[in-house]
């Protein structure tokens, strides 16, 4: 019997959910460094790709968090920088999801549209500063006739030039927080360049500024972001950790690959690591992912998912480098994915939440001194 890998296993997944995206990405270019630098949400969108965590009963199609990661690991080796750019808008759709749960008719009603229409969100929480949440307002709220007007930047924003709307937490006058669906397509919102950098150049990561940009009252919801026991942004750190790890596991897989495919021998002392580091890597984000289905989510899953993404980061570097040997100067000279590949692979460790914030809990939670907490 021949055993597929993980690898065939999340694309098969990918397959059954979003049919025929798998091949039109990878149809895109010929390498997938090629493929990065260019936005590919629009293909995403034409696969239903924005329904994907979402709510059966919110109009989408109700994928795990085990299916969600394999799709994210199955895309992450074919074009990472949708991987990448995605995880944003997967979270933003799991926020209003939780909230739908108390929420009014005619406020399920608005995000169960936004599903429906395959309508694509960006992420205007918080920059994640040092020291701070990744939900706490930078943006804030001046109430006007019939709604608010809403100044702040957020920057990076992953999709910003594909977004249709922009999901953005804000400080209202009276101190209280909210969340604000802002059309994309409003006044006094403008989108500039800020990635520079030529790696994951197709995730959008561009700068979103509001001046004074009118949001109907409708599109305000107060109460969302009230999270007295923090339990909230555990969960939205857990989507984002969930999904972000996957993606860049795709994309440590594919230059796994890459390695294998290079003509003749292969040095076997430099590529088992690089396998049997990646299997275990994938066990144990699965494991999380299914303890997130079973409603599990704790101080504890949150500190292992966090111990789990730093063990990436340790590791990689070293694994990657063995890999690049492994396939040899002729293979890295021909094969522009090789030398990108490892240089996306390091790109993880830039993504909240800081170790230089939570690292100090992270240890405290060893020693069990105290539950971990991100801030």
């Amino acid at each position: 019997m021949v055993v597929k890998s993980a690898l065939e296993v999340a694309r098969e997944t990918l397959e059954r959910l979003l049919p025929g995206l798998l091949d039109e990405l990878a149809g895109t270019a010929a390498t997938i460094a090629e493929r990065d630098q260019h936005s590919l949400v629009p293909v995403w969108v034409r696969h239903n790709g924005p329904r994907l965590v979402a709510p059966r009963d919110l109009g989408g199609l109700g994928a795990s968090a085990v299916e969600a990661v394999q799709v994210h690991i199955a895309i992450g080796a074919v074009a990472p920088a949708l991987g990448a750019a995605t995880t944003m808008h997967h979270l933003s759709i799991a926020t209003l999801a939780v909230f739908a749960e108390q929420a009014t008719d005619e406020e399920r009603a608005l995000i169960r549209q936004l599903a429906v229409d395959r309508q694509v969100l960006a992420s205007g929480f918080s920059e994640g500063k040092p020291g701070g949440s990744i939900f706490r307002p930078t943006m804030r709220a001046a109430k006007c006739e019939n709604g608010y007007l809403l100044t702040g930047r957020k920057a990076p924003c992953s999709l910003a030039e594909s977004m249709d709307v922009l999901v953005a937490s804000v400080e209202l006058e009276s101190g209280e927080r909210a969340v604000a669906l802002v059309p994309a397509s409003s006044d006094n919102l403008t989108v500039g360049p800020f990635w520079q950098a030529t790696t994951l150049r197709g995730a959008e990561s561009g700068s979103v500024e509001l001046d004074e940009v009118f949001c109907p009252e409708g599109l305000v919801v107060e109460s969302l972001l009230e999270d007295p026991d923090g339990t909230s942004e555990m969960i939205g750190y857990q989507w984002f950790g969930l999904l972000i790890l996957g993606t860049y596991l795709g994309a440590a897989y594919a230059l796994l690959d890459a390695a294998l495919a290079r003509e003749g021998s292969v040095d076997a002392t430099r590529v088992a690591g690089m396998s049997g580091f990646l299997a275990a890597m994938e066990n144990a984000l699965l494991k999380l992912a299914a303890e997130f289905d079973a409603k599990s989510v704790s101080p504890d899953t949150a500190a292992e998912l966090l111990a789990l993404r730093e063990a990436f980061d340790d590791c990689v570097d070293s694994l990657v480098g063995r890999v690049k040997t492994a396939a040899g100067g002729i293979a890295y000279m021909r094969n522009a994915d090789i030398g990108y590949l490892a240089e996306v692979c390091a790109v993880h460790r830039f993504h909240p939440p800081s170790m230089r914030d939570s690292g100090a809990n992270l240890v405290a939670w060893l020693r069990k001194e105290r539950e971990f907490a991100f801030i």
